[in-house]
């Protein structure tokens, strides 16, 4: 039996919009594997350079830092996620890169974050803006801690063929990928671009990224 059955529809979205406790954490490691093609296409979209500052929304235990640290020379990686279970992970499991200036990690939210204006040249998230009720506020926040020309990239899960847990009433707000592209012009991006990903079955949930530029 899976986690998401074990803990049925309601309580898995919970968890996995902000995961807590030991069953958290299980639920995070899962993600780590299951978002880990998605995370690895998203880093790659947004084409690192040397001395990039990068921003990860809804790092969970912040297994990307090292890989975004990779990329290119002298990149500086900072992590944020609205739950501390797993900040606290993430912390622990980074300690070396922590150590060394490479990597910071936040208890924070995407609508207000601790950071000065154009503070990032990259942002990438995978799986956590439809669980965002109120994206034209978040998506500006971003922008605001963007410099010009920064690039976002940001995966999430599209309203077809959805999982019995991505309801509303569980805390899911899921749009078609041109709402999601007005949403970003809204907050003021300049370009935004939308990737249909391929799916494995025709019964697959619908997954897309968006591609969007300061």
């Amino acid at each position: 039996m899976s986690i998401a059955e074990e803990l049925g529809p309601e309580e898995y979205a919970r968890q996995l919009r902000n995961p807590t406790g030991k069953t958290g954490l299980a639920v995070a490691e899962m993600l780590n594997e299951t978002n880990g093609e998605g995370n690895l296409l998203a880093i790659k979209q947004l084409q690192l350079m040397p001395n990039a500052s990068v921003l990860e929304i809804g790092c969970s235990t912040g297994s990307m830092a090292k890989v975004v640290i990779e990329q290119a020379e002298n990149i500086i990686y900072t992590g944020i996620d609205s739950s501390d279970t797993v900040i606290s992970a993430a912390r622990e499991q980074n300690s070396g890169l922590i150590a060394q200036g490479l990597a910071s990690f936040h208890h924070a939210y995407a609508e207000q974050m601790p950071f000065v204006d154009a503070s990032f040249t990259d942002v990438f998230s995978i799986g956590v803006i439809h669980f965002w009720s109120d994206p034209i506020k978040s998506f500006s926040e971003i922008f605001r801690v963007m410099r010009p020309g920064a690039r976002m990239v940001m995966g999430c899960l599209g309203p077809e063929n959805t999982p019995p847990f991505a309801r509303a009433e569980y805390g899911f707000h899921l749009h078609d990928a041109q709402t999601w592209r007005s949403y970003c012009f809204a907050a003021g991006f300049s370009t935004v671009e939308l990737e249909i990903l391929r799916r494995e079955s025709e019964n697959a949930p619908q997954f897309f990224h968006l591609i969007a530029q300061v």
